[in-house]
C-alpha cells in the first residue's frame, strides 16, 4: 500500500434508495366496466450499509465518493405484483471503524469484528397498490399511496486498529524493522526519522494457532500529544491494543539519555489518553548488536530499577532476545 493511501477518518453523505409508487391497476374481467382491482405495491429502497472486513485496512477507497446512494426500488405491477426493491449498497471499511452521525457526532457502532454491519441511510418503504385498499364497503378502490423517500444521513468514519501490542518510541527506535523481522509486514525501514507515515499491522506466530497481532505507529516525539512531529493523528491506533512494547534505541550510548526517552514517551502517553498511560507496558532496548554487553547490562539494570517494570534487551538484526521479547509479551498479554 503506497504511504499516501492509509485513510483512517473520513466523511461522506449516504442516501437510501427511494420506495416505489403503489400501483392503480385493474383486472380485466367479463361483463365489468371496471376489473377487480390489482394494483400491486412498490418496492422498499435499498439501504447504505457499512460493514468491517476484514482485508481491508484503510478508508482510502471511500474518499474517492462523497456520495453513497442506495438503489431506488420498482413501481408496484398489476396482477398484484409488487415491485422489485432496490439493491443494498455496501461500504466497506476495515475492522475497528467507529460509525458517527457527522451532523450530531453520536457513536452509532463500533464495528470491532469481521462481517458486522451498521445501516448508514434506511431505505424509504414502499407504497400501497389499489389492491389494499379493497375492502367490504370499498370494492372498487382507486386510492394508492407513493413511496417514501429514503433518509439522507451524513456520516463520519474513523478508524482505530485493534491490535495486541502496540508498538510505541522515538523515531529510529526500531520499532519496523523489529515489525518486519518478526512479522509478515513489510513497513519501510531507514536511517532517518519518521519513515514509518503510518500504522502497519503484522501478525506474528509464537507456535502453532498461537498468534499475536503487532501494530506499529509513527514514532513520537516530545510535544506529540499536542500535534508536534507526527501529533496526535495515530496515536489513537494503539488505545485498543492490550499490552505495549516500549521501544528504546541504545545507540545514545548514554545511559541518563536513555532514561530521558522513556520518560518522555510515558509522558506523552499519559498527556493523550490515561487509558494509554495504564496499559501494560514491556520495555524493550533495542540495536543491542551495536553496543557492548556490559552496556546494555548496565542500561537494563538501570531501567528495571526506576521503572518496575519488565524489560528485555534485544536485536531484530541478530534476532538475540526475540524469544524473551515473546514470552514477556505473551504473559502481559494474558494477564
Amino acid at each position: 500500500m503506497a504511504t499516501t493511501s492509509f485513510v483512517d477518518e473520513v466523511e461522506f453523505t449516504a442516501i437510501g434508495g427511494a420506495g416505489g409508487n403503489g400501483r392503480l391497476s385493474f383486472a380485466q374481467a367479463k361483463n365489468r366496466a371496471k376489473g377487480g382491482p390489482d394494483g400491486g405495491n412498490g418496492g422498499d429502497g435499498g439501504s447504505v450499509i457499512i460493514v468491517a472486513r476484514e482485508n481491508i485496512r484503510s478508508l482510502f477507497e471511500i474518499t474517492k465518493q462523497h456520495v453513497y446512494r442506495a438503489e431506488n426500488a420498482q413501481i408496484g405491477g398489476p396482477h398484484r405484483k409488487q415491485g422489485a426493491s432496490g439493491k443494498k449498497l455496501y461500504v466497506e471499511v476495515p475492522i475497528g471503524t467507529i460509525v458517527r452521525d457527522a451532523e450530531t457526532k453520536r457513536i452509532w457502532m463500533d464495528l470491532d469484528k469481521d462481517g458486522m454491519q451498521c445501516i448508514a441511510a434506511k431505505g424509504g418503504k414502499g407504497g400501497l397498490g389499489n389492491l389494499h385498499f379493497v375492502s367490504s364497503t370499498n370494492q372498487v378502490p382507486t386510492e394508492t399511496t407513493k413511496g417514501t423517500h429514503g433518509a439522507t444521513k451524513r456520516i463520519h468514519l474513523e478508524v482505530k486498529l485493534i491490535a495486541d501490542v502496540g508498538l510505541v518510541g522515538f523515531p529510529n527506535a526500531g520499532k519496523s524493522t523489529l515489525l518486519s523481522t518478526v512479522t509478515n509486514a513489510n513497513p519501510k525501514t531507514a536511517a532517518y526519522p519518521f519513515t514509518t507515515l503510518h500504522p502497519h499491522l503484522g501478525m506474528a506466530e509464537l507456535a502453532p494457532g498461537h498468534t499475536i497481532l503487532l501494530a506499529d505507529i509513527p514514532g513520537l516525539i516530545e510535544g506529540a500529544s499536542t500535534g508536534r512531529g507526527m501529533g496526535t493523528g495515530f496515536l489513537k491506533h494503539i488505545e485498543r491494543t492490550k499490552v505495549l512494547a516500549h521501544l528504546i534505541d541504545l545507540t545514545p550510548y548514554d545511559i541518563e539519555e536513555i532514561i530521558k526517552q522513556y520518560h518522555i514517551i510515558n509522558n506523552e502517553l499519559a498527556n493523550f489518553s490515561a487509558t494509554l498511560a495504564n496499559k501494560p507496558q514491556l520495555i524493550v532496548l533495542t540495536k543491542s548488536e551495536c553496543v557492548d554487553a556490559q552496556f546494555a547490562q548496565s542500561c537494563y539494570n538501570r531501567i528495571t530499577q526506576e521503572t518496575n517494570r519488565k524489560c528485555v534487551v534485544i536485536s531484530s538484526v541478530t534476532r538475540k532476545g526475540l524469544p524473551e521479547f515473546f514470552s514477556a509479551l505473551d504473559k502481559l498479554n494474558s494477564n
